[in-house]
């Protein structure tokens, strides 16, 4: 190949293509046999230069793809796979995020990997299947797959691109040509100036020129779009900071429901620590407005120990806080009376065990308080005894000093549950709570931390377990089902003994709600409520009868979903698949077939 000019730029192609190939000098001119060749240009005049191209190999680029929730809690939502890997689960750390409580909260992973999307079960508690297989390890994913995790069914669908068309089917990764420039020619001797020569070289010139402008402009569409994506990624902090001070202003204005909806949306625009922080700010000073304003409504009511209980959460770095100690203070003066009524008529009622317990546990809370210090007195002219050691701790108020003394460290012992447990156990929440409490002072400074915790569990349980009875009552399905898994969980971890009651009463409630389901004729939920109050209760007839009724709901459903795409109508098809989906069981023989016409489904 001859030299080319110091001022040309070479021609290099990808190899294996024809446009690499040999040119050679003849008689004085130059012959291309390739289908690039010089221009023979009847022209005496030498053009200068010669326009020249190099074009890379194009980079493998991530498949365009999304996943839709077509079964399950978030049935309708579409979910880009925007990053080559991204996790889906329950947890708001993941980057997809389904609120289906039978996924675990890092439940499985998607990868792009030697262009094709690659599905990794992260050790999931119900398993990830693809296609009706369980997934051990790793597998592909096709067009059209359809991806189980606990409840939730997911297609994965690939988003085809629109083709682009340019005039050269090479790839070219840039074109530098030169002002003015003109092909150098070197006539053949003895060759003749021809019209169909000039016409030819004048054609393929302008499919050249033609070529290199299309190309210049999808070069400049290229860097168009990659400006405006540099321009939004650099838009998102930006917009982020500025709800980010929009959620501060909110919450020093009170308006924590406005502050979280700000603070969320700035946390999934762009996730950051301090915004993470400023959400659970909002959200723990809606906590504290909360246990203020039930705490003024308990003293009013005059449930003084629960107005106590409420105004004692409320977090000393909360704005309510000193809303909150005014209110404790009054509500503890009016549970001291109203403690002292109780202890006189347990006293009365001959139950002198119950009064001395009572009694001094108050003594414990109120050390210096004349009023609860003269009723030693009084108990014992009921037929309460009391030991030396009992008599010199309610003798003076300067037990407080005692406790903080010297000769506490010799009374340190282990923190004492039974008494607690007892009254726990028949009901006095409040009284254990006190039981608790009044030993923090005597035992080691370990077991003070347990004896806080285990009082403030009983307080809750005290309180979720009430409200959770009274919702049940009076057919407040939703905040009965809130309070009674709340009060199932703390009972767990103080003792259990309201575990079997508070599992019947989940089952009762959850049978209620199937039967609303099935009457309003949602099949989906009604199986999913049913199979819960079977969970709690595998001999509730009731919900079993519900749960059949739903499958037979499904089976039909199937039939209409066929006919349906029989009919063309791939829209209720596939609205009634999904409900099938739902409602059959895992090992149902037309559960596959269900998911076989969901894939014929795009």
């Amino acid at each position: 190949m001859p030299k080319p000019p110091e001022d040309d730029e070479l021609v290099v192609f990808p190899s294996g293509t024809d446009k690499n190939s040999t040119s050679k000098q003849q008689g004085g001119f130059v012959e291309d046999k390739e289908p690039t060749r010089a221009l023979e240009v009847p022209d005496e005049e030498a053009m200068q230069k010669t326009v020249l191209i190099e074009t890379p190999f194009a980079q493998q680029k991530r498949t365009p793809a999304k996943l839709s929730v077509v079964a399950g809690h978030d049935k309708g939502k579409d979910f880009q796979l925007d990053k080559d890997s991204l996790i889906v689960g329950r947890s708001l750390d993941a980057n997809i995020v389904l609120s289906d409580p039978s996924v675990s909260r890092k439940h499985f992973e998607l990868s792009f990997k030697n262009g094709r999307w690659v599905l990794k079960d992260l050790g999931s508690q119900n398993g990830t299947r693809v296609g009706g297989t369980r997934v051990e390890g790793e597998i592909a994913l096709e067009d059209g797959h359809f991806i189980e995790a606990g409840q939730t069914v997911l297609a994965f669908k690939l988003i085809k691109e629109e083709a682009k068309e340019v005039a050269d089917t090479k790839t070219v990764a840039e074109v530098q040509v030169k002002p003015s420039p003109k092909i150098e020619v070197v006539l053949e001797e003895k060759a003749k100036p021809s019209k169909i020569a000039l016409w030819v070289g004048l054609g393929v010139l302008a499919v050249i020129v033609v070529g290199a402008g299309t190309f210049l402009a999808l070069r400049t569409t290229e860097k168009t779009e990659k400006a405006q994506s540099q321009s939004q990624e650099t838009t998102k902090p930006n917009r982020a900071k500025e709800m980010l001070e929009e959620g501060l202003q909110r919450i020093k204005d009170r308006r924590f429901e406005e502050a979280m909806q700000v603070l969320s949306e700035a946390y999934n625009l762009e996730p950051s620590e301090e915004i993470n922080k400023a959400l659970s700010h909002a959200k723990q000073e809606r906590e504290n407005e909360r246990l203020l304003k039930e705490g003024e409504e308990k003293l009013k009511e005059k449930a003084f120990e629960d107005a106590v209980a409420l105004f004692q959460r409320v977090r000393d770095t909360s704005v309510f806080f000193e809303s909150a100690q005014k209110g404790l203070k009054e509500a503890e003066a009016l549970a001291v009376e109203a403690n002292i009524e109780k202890i006189l008529a347990l006293a009365k009622e001959k139950k002198k065990q119950e009064a001395k317990a009572m009694f001094l546990a108050l003594v414990e809370q109120r050390p210096t308080d004349e009023r609860v210090l003269s009723l030693r007195g009084e108990l014992e002219k009921l037929g309460v005894t009391f030991t030396e050691q009992e008599k010199m701790g309610t003798a003076t108020p300067k037990v407080a000093e005692r406790r903080e003394g010297s000769q506490a460290k010799g009374r340190a012992q282990k923190l004492d549950v039974k008494i607690a447990l007892d009254l726990y156990d028949a009901g006095k929440f409040s009284e254990a709570a006190q039981a608790l409490r009044a030993q923090v002072s005597g035992v080691f400074k370990e077991e003070q931390s347990r004896a806080e915790q285990m009082a403030g569990k009983i307080e809750q349980f005290g309180h979720a377990y009430k409200d959770g009875r009274q919702a049940l009552d009076g057919w407040a399905l939703d905040k009965a089902e809130q309070n009674l898994l709340q009060a199932l969980r703390l009972d767990q971890e103080i003792d259990g003994h309201y575990h079997v009651e508070i599992r019947r009463l989940l089952g009762n409630l959850y049978r209620a709600k199937s039967a609303q389901n099935l009457q309003n004729a949602d099949y989906a939920q009604a199986a999913r409520n049913a199979k819960k109050a079977l969970n709690y209760n595998p001999e509730d007839a009731l919900a079993s009868e519900i749960l059949g009724k739903c499958v037979k709901a499904g089976e039909r459903l199937f039939e209409e979903a066929k006919r349906a795409m029989q009919a063309g109508n791939k829209e209720d098809a596939k609205k009634k698949l999904g409900v099938v989906l739902e409602v059959l069981p895992s090992d149902h023989e037309l559960r596959s077939k269900a998911l076989d016409l969901m894939n014929q489904i795009k």
